[in-house]
């Protein structure tokens, strides 16, 4: 029986975790805090930038 996960996933966590976290902190703030708080559109490109999705 082959397991899921492993070693081969970590980078791939590594990669995207700080835009998950920051997609994550929105959407938390947007249904507990205010529908008006404001989509975090700058921090969201600064992490896929960070993790080579998108070319600056």
């Amino acid at each position: 029986m082959r397991r899921r996960g492993g070693a081969g996933q970590a980078p791939l966590l590594r990669r995207y975790a700080p835009l998950a976290a920051v997609v994550n902190d929105f959407y938390f703030a947007l249904h507990t805090e205010s529908r008006k708080t404001p989509y975090p559109r700058a921090a969201i490109a600064e992490q896929l930038a960070r993790a080579g999705v998108l070319g600056n």
